[in-house]
């Protein structure tokens, strides 16, 4: 009986860590930059835009100096365009500033897999 017991607390625990009653996160700050990319705005197949980062405001580098942007040769059908067919590649240290209001924040990094 005891071992019932213990049984059931821990699965009220353990079912009720997977349920919250918070509401989803919604975004404050949505910035999407396309490394390596030379215009400003490009739209992806989700109608989301991208910023190219060639003239990006919030970098500290200069990027016809310190980098190179490189476009693939090759684009698979399956793979979108924005942003895995661009990339830019530093000779130095690097960093992008992004301004962005308090509180939580969610990064996604997008990598496209390479042979």
């Amino acid at each position: 009986m005891l071992n019932l017991i213990i049984f059931t607390v821990f699965l009220f625990f353990f079912s009720s860590a997977f349920v919250t009653n918070s509401a989803p996160y919604t975004p404050a700050d949505y910035i999407l930059l396309n490394c390596g990319a030379s215009s400003n705005a490009t739209s992806d197949i989700d109608g989301r835009n991208w910023v190219g980062d060639a003239n990006f405001k919030y970098s500290s580098f200069n990027s016809k100096t310190s980098s190179f942007a490189s476009v693939a040769s090759y684009q698979e059908l399956s793979v979108p365009e924005v942003p895995y067919m661009t990339a830019r590649i530093f000779h130095e240290k690097f960093t992008y500033r992004f301004p962005v209001s308090p509180g939580p924040k969610f990064l996604r990094l997008y990598f496209h897999p390479n042979e």
